[in-house]
């Protein structure tokens, strides 16, 4: 109903019930702030349908409409608590209202249940959730903002060690974090995570010590299940987090299964190593070029303190591959850099064999790489075995099943990164990626948008997905309203698609200069292949394909955006050949990778 309600505000407004500059300020305003009146925005709107909004959009769901269809009788039937106005006019105003928010209800219920549907076997495997809880970011106690890092990082190890247990639902690090500082309470964040407890505390470290409170509180009755103090050697402090992590899951569970302690090979008796860890861990997590830079210069930093410190191995590799995704410049080459992510995890893997985050970099990056599906599957398969509640785990392995041609078993991957993680905008992102691949462009375009509100800064991959559903709904004109700086060969798709063919020639015209002239960036010649193959010319396509890191994905090649070369006996031959060329060059650049220092 209250869904509903906003889609309603927003249709009659013009804008949405609630905004802010991001997803935490909106959150908050949501939670805490009144409804604006709806007749400021829009004074033709009746007394009466203002006031049937403002009881769907109230604060507690008590006190809101019981169900979406009392809801629509209340805007389009005689309703005894609201004053009907007088004009036939606003009546029929009220009765067209009601009508489209049943069909509304009805449509949204039937679409989400096609759209979100998983296949039965899927389904059968997935176990339901005993207790669920969100670990929220630790505050940092006695030191400076530059300290968070440590509270944050101290938060997501915590997390990390309870995503073992698969009965247990723990929400992933981008949602908390997107929360903290919101001034919600403890119910109101549990809703908006759907979850039932939460976990929070503090961290203090000081001349080698560290001091740990925690306290686990039923969210909805603001009960304190147990709190406790936790004092070690900072040396100690993976003991911290294991005992942390077993004592919430004993409280919240009957029966504890797939708990285990960290390896010694994931441990490191060097402060500064896992301090320098968990600074890449929080760089990481922002996904922006700057914070992917100062990711690799922190896990690289951490292994030259310890060099047998596998979560940093496994730390480089992942970020290495988030910057080949995001087609960010000023970084390491493509080819390099998965092949140096591949043996970052290997060596991740041999120290842990038990280490989830090793084996999904490893299958993120031969899946970056565009060669080795099945080994891509199998690595990242046994991630999510290892670790069956990180929405990390499940987002790598949307792509992997997507190039597998699973896509049905893609989407619901995506769908459990969401759910584990709702507010982080990566994970939207791979399930707009995943919709695209399969020809749900409406979806795929919602899913970016989402992306789009959560992020913190303007991702280049999720404008790309976002620009592509609109060109494949037939809308090329919104697309060329985004900021396509970075995205020029999608920019001229959306020329050529509204019959501006010279602007969209001048645009490729001056790419491929840029190429021959040694000054464009290296994703260029993989989006000029995707240009030309849009238009139809085989040739254009496979020359640019040769000169890309990678050739098509195939679940991007499932897509409308190849429909006119995909049936091509010579388009899909040229893309065999040079994935096989692709797949010897990354051999190679895996050998030379293994010749140098980590």
């Amino acid at each position: 109903v209250y869904s509903l309600a906003c889609v309603l505000y927003e249709m009659l407004a013009g804008h949405p019930p609630f905004m802010g500059g991001n997803a935490q300020a909106i959150l908050a305003r949501h939670a805490v702030d009144p409804v604006p009146p709806l007749r400021t925005a829009r004074a033709t709107v009746s007394g009466a349908v203002e006031q049937v909004l403002r009881r769907a959009l109230a604060k507690v769901p008590a006190d809101r409409y019981a169900t979406a269809l009392e809801f629509a009788v209340a805007l389009g039937g005689p309703v005894s608590s609201v004053a009907l106005p007088a004009t036939s006019k606003s009546a029929g105003l009220r009765v067209a209202l009601g009508v489209g928010l049943v069909l509304a209800a009805l449509g949204t219920g039937l679409a989400l249940q096609r759209l979100w549907r998983q296949p039965p076997h899927a389904a059968a495997g997935a176990p339901a959730y005993a207790a669920s809880v969100a670990v929220l970011p630790f505050e940092t106690i006695g030191g400076g903002p530059e300290d968070e890092y440590f509270s944050d990082g101290m938060t997501d190890e915590i997390i990390t060690q309870l995503a073992q247990i698969r009965d247990l639902k723990v929400i992933s690090r981008t949602s908390v974090v997107a929360l903290k500082g919101s001034h919600l309470t403890l119910s109101r964040i549990a809703d908006t995570l759907g979850v039932d407890h939460v976990l929070e505390g503090s961290a203090r470290r000081a001349g080698g010590r560290v001091r740990v409170n925690a306290q686990l509180i039923a969210a909805k009755t603001d009960a304190h299940l147990w709190a406790k103090t936790y004092e070690r050697d900072l040396k100690d402090v993976f003991r911290v987090q294991e005992e942390i992590a077993a004592d919430v899951s004993r409280a919240l569970l009957a029966s504890v299964q797939g708990l285990r302690p960290l390896s010694p090979g994931s441990r490191t008796e060097q402060p500064a190593a896992y301090d320098a860890y968990l600074r890449g861990t929080y760089w990481r997590q922002l996904r922006t070029r700057d914070g992917l830079l100062r990711a690799i210069e922190a896990f690289e930093e951490a292994l030259a303190v310890d060099s047998a410190y596998a979560p940093a191995y496994a730390g480089l590799s992942s970020v290495l591959s988030l910057f080949v995704l995001y087609q960010y410049s000023g970084g390491p080459e493509p080819v390099s850099a998965l092949a140096r992510a591949i043996v970052l995890a290997d060596r991740a893997i041999a120290l842990d064999s038990s280490l989830a985050e090793g084996f999904a970099a490893r299958g993120w990056a031969l899946t970056n790489a565009g060669v080795s599906v099945d080994t891509a599957v199998r690595d990242l398969a046994r991630a999510v075995a290892l670790r069956p509640n990180s929405g990390q785990a499940h987002s790598f392995y949307v792509a992997a099943l997507g190039d597998a041609g699973r896509d049905e078993d893609a989407v619901a991957e995506a769908q459990t990164a969401t759910e584990l993680d709702p507010l982080a905008p990566a994970f939207r992102i791979a399930l707009s990626s995943a919709e695209l691949g399969i020809r749900r462009y409406d979806v795929a375009l919602r899913e970016a948008r989402r992306a789009g509100v959560l992020e913190t800064a303007p991702l280049p991959v999720r404008i790309r997905f976002e620009g592509l559903a609109l060109l494949l709904l037939g809308r090329p004109g919104e697309c060329l309203t985004l900021d396509l700086g970075g995205q020029q060969p999608l920019k001229a798709m959306c020329l050529e698609a509204l019959g501006r063919h010279r602007e969209a020639a001048a645009v490729v015209d001056s790419l491929a200069a840029a190429v021959r002239a040694g000054r464009a960036t290296w994703a260029v010649p993989e989006g000029l292949g995707m240009y030309y193959a849009w238009l139809g010319d085989v040739e254009g396509s496979l020359q640019w394909y040769g000169a890309a890191y990678r050739a098509v994905q195939p679940r991007f090649l499932r897509s409308g955006l190849f429909d006119r070369v995909r049936n091509n006996a010579r388009f899909q031959a040229g893309i065999e050949r040079l994935t096989e060329r692709n797949r010897v060059r990354l051999e190679q650049a895996i050998a030379l990778a293994r010749t140098r220092r980590p």
